[in-house]
């Protein structure tokens, strides 16, 4: 796998395909990065920064033109590629969507979204809505954290979308910004990814009054997402669904539902902890809230197998499912991932099959 740390470098881990490029920006600002394939026909990584910009690794002229840029504000918050990786969808903080290359086509940049969640970075929790272990305290901000867009033809143009923020709410719109109205997939097969796009077809987790969501994954069948908070719970949707390919997030077999798969699941830690990059002690619960402190940050489906992986912010990963080398260690059995503790570095993580490795070669 490869590691994305905030200063856009990439930390290959184990022997994944080799990817190289001078991206390097110096200041905190990388924000996501995701898989792709560029215009020689080779894997590639793209990085998104928080100004909304999107780069390609080891080939920059892949690099698709785009019609938005945030200069003056970090903004950008999640990126996801187009199935042919000749466009991208980009989420701010504010629950904005852009879109650029074959994801955009005709349409303009911006998803006009009618009814905009009244979100953003700068949108602090008021106590009167807060969690009341955390009324008065620092910290907890109401900000759009993950998009997933549902493609379920593979053509780069969105069935549709669903915004997460921080509390867990989630909003769901159409490809013209409209919202999709519930009870929109009445009649679909169990399992159908119209049913994830409709906001009342499943359970979805909330956290009132906490700011702790952080990802939300979509399975590569697009039929289900996990969820990921702060803390490193895990909130598959569906959550009750056996024969949905996330179910085995429940730590229960699907085919045989009473049973767990593992008694060692992944690490729980209700905490925060401070960032030294800061004029704050993130880390001291009397004065910071620590919720919003948490470190948890990153959750990636494993190709091929029922299984997923964890990243905090220090570069910490654990791993849950078939991918999980020894039963009882949650922690992958690689020996050169980097770990930036104090420092809250990671950004992301990108995950390689087996079948995908390469042998580095050409020592100096």
């Amino acid at each position: 796998y490869y590691i994305l740390d905030s200063y856009g470098g990439r930390h290959r881990v184990g022997n994944p395909i080799i990817i190289t490029g001078a991206i390097y920006f110096g200041e905190d600002i990388a924000r996501d990065m995701e898989r792709a394939t560029n215009q020689m026909g080779n894997e590639d990584l793209v990085v998104l920064d928080g100004f909304g910009a999107a780069h390609f690794v080891e080939d920059p002229s892949s690099n698709i033109s785009q019609m938005f840029y945030f200069p003056e504000n970090d903004m950008a918050v999640d990126i996801e590629m187009a199935a042919d990786s000749q466009g991208f969808w980009v989420l701010t903080d504010d629950a904005r969507i852009y879109r650029a290359g074959s994801a955009m086509g005709s349409d303009p940049a911006e998803v006009p979204i009618a009814n905009l969640p009244p979100v953003g970075n700068d949108v602090t929790i008021p106590d009167e809505m807060r969690d009341q272990a955390f009324v008065g305290l620092q910290g907890g901000t109401l900000r759009a954290v993950a998009l997933v867009v549902i493609d379920e033809d593979l053509n780069s143009v969105a069935d549709g979308y669903i915004v997460m923020d921080s509390m867990g709410g989630h909003y769901h719109f159409a490809n013209d910004g409209s919202d999709i109205l519930p009870n929109s997939s009445a009649g679909s097969p169990v399992n159908s990814p119209e049913r994830l796009l409709d906001p009342e077809a499943y359970a979805w987790p909330f956290f009132p009054g906490l700011d702790i969501a952080r990802d939300m994954e979509l399975h590569p069948t697009q039929q289900g997402v996990v969820i990921l908070d702060g803390w490193d719970g895990i909130h598959p949707v569906p959550v009750d669904e056996t024969t949905n390919p996330v179910f085995f997030a429940n730590n229960r077999d699907p085919l045989n539902p009473t049973e767990l798969i593992t008694t060692t699941g992944m690490p729980y830690v209700v905490n925060g902890f401070d960032d030294p990059s800061t004029g704050v002690d993130e880390g001291d619960q009397s004065v910071y809230a620590y919720d919003a402190s948490s470190v948890f940050t990153d959750l990636e489906f494993s190709p091929n197998c029922a299984s997923f992986y964890t990243l905090d912010k220090f570069g910490g990963i654990f791993v849950f499912g078939e991918a999980r080398e020894i039963d009882t260690v949650p922690v992958p059995q690689f020996g050169n991932s980097p770990y930036f503790f104090p420092n809250q570095l990671a950004e992301d993580l990108e995950l390689f099959d087996i079948s995908e490795s390469e042998v580095e070669t050409n020592f100096q």
